[in-house]
């Protein structure tokens, strides 16, 4: 499958990428590689309902390196969780412990946009050992909660996902409908981004169009972190640490995460034009270079 072959997406790309896999937990989990014959890898982490194709624009810009990205579990064409299971931060970070085993023999470059870089954010600073180098964009930290917040997201969590469990996502009379409805999203994309995240997700059904995807990744997170954790956490992050911050994206407009990434000791932060896709949309050539001079330093 071609990541990049809709009419609609950008004429950007000079290498086709190949599908790779990872088989974890008895479950697949799909992606797609570029640069394979580079021996420098890099795993790539997408955000919250979108794919592996979330890379896509800046994949084939990236030069020296094998660039990795996956669909994570519930999302584009890896395997939905088990029916006892949930998508918590905690599941999140048993992933990444195993496919970081598989992916390499050492400590390893991750790459992750919005919530695949909280997910890479936590793993290294709770297995430092397992990190060498991180680019984290638009975002770092999960959204910070009170400690007297936490029974009722307890039990928000055990409802949401029982709720959700076996339900499919929203139908759409037609494809133009389904593309339409994620360009619109809360955290908009542009339409050809939208064909791009459509190649591994949107799929017709008997009455319509459907986003595919585990709807129990709506469910309510069980597991969060306090401002009083914050420091505790991720003042462990030893690996040097890019965090790259578009000018209208998460990390400058919503206050809740002012103090993100504070604690991090090593850390870099660069501004880029544009919004929470910024590496598909709006500047894509400046997030290659900078996420290719940031991994590649000795």
């Amino acid at each position: 499958m071609a990541c990049h072959s809709t009419p609609a997406a950008p004429e950007l790309h000079k290498n086709e990428p190949t599908e790779i896999s990872f088989n974890i937990f008895d479950r697949k989990v799909a992606g797609i590689n570029w640069n394979s014959a580079s021996p420098h890898k890099a795993l790539a982490l997408h955000g919250w309902l979108d794919n592996a194709a979330s890379f896509s624009v800046i994949g084939p810009m990236i030069e020296g390196i094998n660039l990795q990205a996956i669909d994570m579990a519930g999302q584009g064409l890896s395997d939905f969780r088990s029916v006892d299971a949930n998508y918590d931060l905690v599941s999140e970070l048993r992933d990444l412990h195993e496919i970081s085993k598989l992916f390499a023999e050492g400590p390893i470059d991750i790459v992750g946009h919005s919530r695949g870089a909280i997910v890479a954010a936590l793993f290294a600073a709770i297995v430092p050992e397992k990190i060498n180098r991180l680019v984290l964009i638009d975002s770092i930290e999960p959204f910070p909660r009170k400690i007297s917040d936490l029974p009722q997201d307890l039990a928000d969590s055990l409802r949401s996902n029982y709720s959700l469990s076996g339900r499919s996502g929203t139908l759409y009379p037609n494809r133009e409908g389904a593309l339409a409805a994620r360009v619109k999203s809360d955290i908009p994309v542009s339409l050809a981004s939208a064909e791009l995240l459509a190649e591994r997700s949107l799929r017709e059904v008997e009455k319509g169009w459907v986003w595919q995807a585990d709807q129990r990744l709506k469910a309510t997170n069980a597991y969060r972190i306090t401002d009083e954790m914050r420091g505790d956490f991720f003042k462990l992050l030893e690996a040097p640490t890019l965090v790259i911050e578009p000018e209208h994206g998460l990390l400058k407009l919503d206050p809740k995460l002012n103090n993100a990434g504070s604690a991090i000791p090593n850390l870099t932060r660069k501004t880029v034009p544009g919004a929470h896709h910024c590496h598909m949309d709006d500047c894509p050539e400046q997030v290659a270079e900078l996420v290719t001079e940031w991994l590649l330093q000795s």
